[in-house]
C-alpha cells in the first residue's frame, strides 16, 4: 500500500510540471514544446536593433547622373519568427508617410535582401500611378554601429539604383 500512496505522490508530482524554456520564436534556442518561459531566451542581431539615421543618392538605371543626398531614417526590427531575419523600415524613403517594410536575411555582417513586392499584412504599396513597388535584389552589410546598402528598386517602369550609408542613433 505504501508503495502505491508513493508511487501517486510520484505521479502526481510529475504532471504538475511545466516543460521550462524559451517561447519567443524570434530566438536561436525556441522550443515550441515549452510552456513555461524561463528568460533563457538568444537573440541574434540585437545590437543591430533600432533606428538609423542614413542619407542616400539616387540614379536612373541608364543613367550616369546621381540625385541629390536625402536624409532620413530607417528602423531595422526582428522579422516574425526568424531569427536569421531583419526587415528594414522606410527602405528606399519612397512614402515617408507611410515607411514600407523590406525583408532581409543576415548571414555575419552582410544583409541580403532577395527580390519582393513591397507590401505589408493589410496593404500593397503602389507609386502616385498605381504601379507596384519592387526590391531588386541588393546588397548590404554593417559595419560596427553603421549601415551601407548598395540597392535598386522599381515603380512606375522605372528602375532606381540607391546608395544608403548611416549610422545607428
Amino acid at each position: 500500500m505504501r508503495i502505491l500512496i508513493l508511487l501517486a505522490v510520484i505521479l502526481l508530482g510529475l504532471s504538475g510540471c511545466d516543460k521550462k524554456g524559451c517561447m519567443d520564436c524570434n530566438a536561436t534556442n525556441y522550443d515550441s514544446e515549452v510552456e513555461k518561459e524561463d528568460d533563457s531566451c538568444e537573440f541574434l542581431n540585437e545590437e543591430r536593433l533600432g533606428s538609423y539615421a542614413v542619407s542616400d543618392s539616387i540614379s536612373e538605371w541608364n543613367s550616369t547622373e546621381w540625385y541629390y543626398p536625402r536624409s532620413y531614417k530607417i528602423q531595422i526590427e526582428r522579422s516574425e519568427c526568424n531569427p536569421d531575419s531583419l526587415i528594414i523600415i522606410g527602405y528606399g524613403n519612397y512614402r515617408p508617410e507611410t515607411p514600407f517594410p523590406v525583408k532581409c536575411n543576415v548571414v555575419g555582417d552582410s544583409l541580403i535582401i532577395p527580390m519582393q513586392n513591397v507590401e505589408g499584412p493589410d496593404f500593397s504599396y503602389e507609386d502616385d500611378w498605381g504601379n507596384k513597388i519592387y526590391v531588386r535584389q541588393n546588397r548590404a552589410w554593417f559595419s560596427g554601429d553603421s549601415i551601407f546598402i548598395d540597392g535598386w528598386f522599381s515603380h512606375h517602369n522605372d528602375t532606381h539604383h540607391h546608395v544608403v550609408w548611416g549610422v545607428k542613433e
